[in-house]
């Protein structure tokens, strides 16, 4: 090997380990460096690949829509629907969604067109983090071709992109976004800042738990080689963007229900969480309670005491929707009271109140919030319910009439003769889900107990304790605010994949190279 390819090697730090362990002859040359779009699409198995992937996705898409004429919805469904038809500004949950539905509807009335884009962007996204790794991380053929097998014919990606929800196009985002962040660690130029910055505006307006992805972006520039100023700069950028962005909609909700709130949807959530505890302790100091927070805790003990018989979830999201709620019944004497005119509006302006009634509550009895809520909800995690993805369309053999007005069928009867195939291949994933978090978690502890990482390549340990933050964060900060379910966890399976077959196989290697 020539000094000049031992110095290019040298200077291409973790890729060269690649390049050297995979490869018979080098794939840098002096003459052409060997940048990511050369690596993708001019070296010959890259290409493949490549081929292969979007093949392979066009065929499934196809394969989809003939078995599944329509699309699943689910009651979450109908409120994006609502939303894109009456192209409203605000609504029960994050617009960016619903502004989505109406951007492929300009189109056509056809729903294949969202559908279409939601599973090829998944195809899009985990191709991205396939070759990412590949370009950045020795792996060997066989580990490379699990890890393609997995991230491209999985059909999970399928057929969670046949719903009406916004939890497919969130994984495919958030896969991306973070793909770049391991760029940005790797090679902190502007394109790729900037392109984090985009998925994270977008994944913030998708949904609302995005807000604490700048802190894995402040983590990932860490680990970044650039200048002091520079990591300070874009830190400051990212958490800027996110207080502009909740003032914005704060101001937009406030100029529309009068109300200045952020997010109503997080009090409703708050005082149902609240009501976790209040069912096991209905003793609630009520000293510095307002009119509407007495109220609100008469309602709730009311409710509960004519139901203490009947059987409740361990952690539920029923005391929201339910119309026997107390939560439910207050909001019509609330409106009443103030005069609303709308039910959104009194949606709306209860959520500041439910909000500062469950904070209260729970700052009461901060131990009974962890014994009732948080740990029934954190193993919940590792154990979720499937939700949406137990049926097809709920078991229903017809849709909502706004999402049949707005798709243009010329009935609300939908074809559902294939709805079991569609829960099969949802279904083992109640039983991998646990799994791969297990393996996840083993093989990551053998790691550090065996000392493994410091055979490891410097990029591909930073890369994972950016990818074990980010695990660990999305778990305590979704078990702590919502119930957790299934389809919440998508993005979370995807990017744990790559670093599960490293680190199985990096530790079996390590076992052989020992023996």
């Amino acid at each position: 090997m020539s000094i000049k390819l031992k110095n290019a090697l040298r200077r291409n730090n973790s890729f060269a380990i690649n390049t050297v362990t995979l490869f018979s002859k080098p794939l840098i040359s002096v003459k052409h460096p060997l940048t990511f779009y050369r690596f993708v699409f001019h070296e010959k198995e890259q290409r493949n690949y490549c081929a292969i992937g979007i093949v392979a996705g066009i065929i499934y898409l196809i394969l989809l829509r003939l078995l599944f004429p329509f699309p699943s919805f689910y009651a979450d469904s109908y409120t994006y629907i609502d939303a894109a038809a009456d192209n409203l500004a605000i609504s029960y949950r994050p617009i960016q969604y619903s502004e989505f539905i109406n951007f492929f509807h300009h189109f056509g009335s056809s729903d294949f067109a969202l559908i279409a884009s939601q599973y090829l962007a998944n195809v899009i996204a985990n191709l991205f983090l396939f070759f990412t790794c590949v370009f950045l991380f020795p792996l060997s053929r066989l580990s490379k071709n699990i890890l393609f097998a997995i991230l491209v014919f999985n059909p999970l990606y399928l057929f969670a992109a046949n719903f009406v929800l916004s939890d497919s196009l969130f994984c495919s985002l958030t896969v991306a976004w973070f793909t770049l962040l391991l760029w940005v660690i790797y090679k902190p130029n502007v394109v790729n800042m900037l392109g984090q910055f985009i998925l994270m505006i977008l994944l913030f307006k998708l949904r609302y738990n995005a807000l604490i992805f700048p802190a894995f972006t402040t983590l990932a520039l860490l680990f970044s080689k650039q200048a002091l100023w520079r990591k300070i700069s874009v830190v400051i950028v990212s958490f800027g963007i996110m207080f502009l962005l909740v003032q914005k909609i704060s101001e937009k909700t406030e100029s529309l229900t009068g109300t200045h709130t952020f997010s109503a949807f997080s009090g409703w959530q708050m005082a149902s969480n609240a009501m976790h505890i209040q069912r096991h302790i209905p003793e609630t100091d009520t000293a510095d309670f307002d009119d509407d927070e007495l109220a609100i805790n008469q309602h709730i003990v009311e409710y509960f005491a004519a139901h203490k018989n009947e059987p409740y979830e361990e952690v539920t999201a029923a005391f929201i929707w339910d119309k026997g709620s107390p939560l439910k019944k207050y909001l019509y004497k609330y409106g009443k009271k103030n005069g609303y005119s709308t039910y959104f509006e009194t949606w709306t302006a209860l959520g500041p109140v439910y909000n500062q009634f469950g904070v209260k509550v729970i700052s009461q009895h901060p131990a009974a919030y962890l014994q009732y809520f948080l740990w029934p909800n954190t193993k919940r995690y590792f154990l979720p319910q499937m939700e949406a993805y137990s049926t097809y369309n709920e078991g229903r053999d017809s849709v909502d009439k706004s999402a049949a007005k707005y798709y243009h069928y010329r009935t609300n009867k939908i074809t559902n003769a294939n709805a079991k195939l569609h829960v099969a291949m949802l279904a083992p994933w109640e039983y991998l889900f646990p799994v791969l978090n297990f393996i996840f978690i083993l093989a990551g502890l053998l790691y550090v107990v065996m000392r493994a990482y410091k055979k490891a390549p410097r990029l591909f340990n930073q890369a994972l304790i950016l990818f074990s933050t980010f695990y660990l964060g999305n778990l305590f900060f979704v078990s702590a605010v919502a119930p957790n379910v299934f389809r919440y966890h998508l993005f979370i399976i995807t990017l744990a994949i790559p670093f599960i077959i490293y680190l199985c196989s990096f530790l079996i290697g390590q076992k052989e190279k020992a023996q």
